[in-house]
């Protein structure tokens, strides 16, 4: 990709062309079978609460208010802040809810199948998404590109993210649309159109889940970085994507500041906390660094098992030798990017402070869960909370596989060669894992 014009024209050809719609077509089917199989109490984790967040919003005709915790309504840990869904920003929610209204859905079997069959219809909209800012990233190599595709399609906790009613996925959608808006203005130069769509997608970040805002700070940067010469244009690129993004999330935060004096929520939902006084003291209460939490919580293996596949720690994972796998291709990944890294000091690529900026987003956003975990006692553990910047993360895998399995001369066979196999892997996780949970919660 190269600053200031287009990304070279390539033709994507019948092959890679194929690949693309089968990949995102057994990806949406898997989802779609995962969704309908699994029974109304077997979702992921919080459904129950975001189905009864949808059904209340639908009753009230309106956002319902927040009026604390009761002490019998609250006696977990204050991670468990995801009960005050009244101060958690929804829009999809809000659209549910008024869909429901609309088609006079009063069975919560019909609001659940509804949420579930959204999820997964964002699904091939997220995939979509990714290979689009795959070929302005990597315009030439598109065997990485398809290998890519086939990881974001094939890693099990993502599928079963667009399985189940969750905020998860609007914000993934969102936030890979951002990223893609992003880099294609990157390429082009911020023209006012992408800053404006640009704009719009913040907008949409901004109103699905905290999260997925680490990606503003990142599209700011690109934009300052890339407009440093002409101050001018760079002002009012900047005017011009924050205009739409405040008219799209502003509502929501200025609705929370005149409501509860709380903009984000967090000092509500904490005085909220005390007021019951049943909950456990955080990790950060308890005098204990964020490394040392991380050391002696299990964070660490939490985070890592349940980014690939499962909840928590046990719940839905997969075997040790698979999580050993992915552990490889990320050491062999890490050690390509390196090395390339090595190989260019002193010489700067034209889209480098793309590359740097992703991997500073996806290490970001990684910190961002430690550090959440650590003063919410546990709350961010889940690996799926960073899975708005899996498209800047599965682009860099990538770009370290293929710099890394160069040496072998063979690279592109390699990585084409694990292609079938992720998809086995997938298939497998299906059989072994999501059809005897769904046996044994039917039991």
């Amino acid at each position: 990709m190269r600053s200031g014009s287009p990304a070279p024209a390539t033709d994507l050809g019948n092959h890679e062309r194929w690949a693309v719609v089968a990949i995102i077509v057994f990806a949406t089917l898997s989802a779609l079978l995962w969704a309908l199989i699994r029974i109304p109490d077997g979702g992921g984790p919080d459904e129950a609460n975001h189905l009864a967040s949808i059904e209340r919003i639908r009753d009230a005709g309106g956002i319902p208010r927040f009026e604390g915790f009761e002490g019998s309504d609250f006696t977990g840990s204050p991670g468990r802040v995801i009960n005050a869904f009244e101060l958690t920003p929804n829009l999809s929610a809000l659209a549910l809810a008024g869909l429901a209204s609309a088609a006079r859905l009063s069975d919560p079997l019909a609001t659940l199948l509804l949420g579930r069959l959204y999820a997964v219809s964002l699904f091939p909209v997220t995939l979509l998404l990714a290979y689009l800012t795959l070929r302005l990233l990597i315009p030439t190599r598109p065997v990485e590109r398809v290998w890519a595709l086939t990881a974001l399609a094939t890693l099990p906790q993502l599928m079963l993210v667009h399985s189940y009613v969750t905020n998860d996925t609007p914000s993934i959608a969102a936030a890979s649309l951002a990223i893609f808006l992003t880099v294609r203005g990157w390429t082009n130069g911020f023209r006012r159109r992408d800053a404006a769509l640009l704009g719009v997608a913040l907008g949409l970040v901004g109103v699905h889940k905290a999260n997925g805002l680490v990606i503003v700070p990142m599209a700011g940067a690109l934009i300052a970085w890339r407009l440093r010469h002409d101050l001018p244009q760079l002002a009012r690129t900047l005017g011009t994507v924050a205009v739409p993004a405040l008219a799209v999330a502003g509502w929501w935060y200025v609705r929370m500041l005149v409501v509860y004096g709380d903009p984000i929520g967090t000092g509500t939902t904490k005085a909220a906390i005390e007021a019951v006084g049943t909950a456990v003291a955080t990790p950060h209460d308890q005098g204990l660094s964020p490394w040392e939490y991380a050391h002696v919580s299990g964070w660490v293996e939490g985070a890592f098992r349940s980014f690939w596949a499962g909840y928590g720690v046990r719940k839905m994972t997969m075997p040790d030798a698979a999580y050993l796998a992915m552990l490889a291709l990320l050491v062999v990944g890490a050690g390509g990017l390196a090395a390339s890294a090595w190989r260019t000091r002193g010489r700067a690529a034209n889209d480098g402070a793309v590359w740097i900026a992703f991997g500073l987003v996806v290490t970001g956003l990684w910190g961002l869960n430690l550090w959440t975990s650590w003063t919410l006692d546990g709350a961010a553990m889940h690996g799926r909370y960073t899975f708005p910047v899996i498209v800047p993360f599965v682009a860099l895998l990538a770009a370290g596989l293929g710099r890394a399995l160069a040496v072998t001369g063979r690279s592109q066979f390699m990585l084409a060669l694990l292609v079938p196999l992720m998809v086995a892997g997938n298939l497998a996780y299906f059989v072994h894992v999501v059809i005897p949970d769904v046996v044994a919660l039917r039991a």
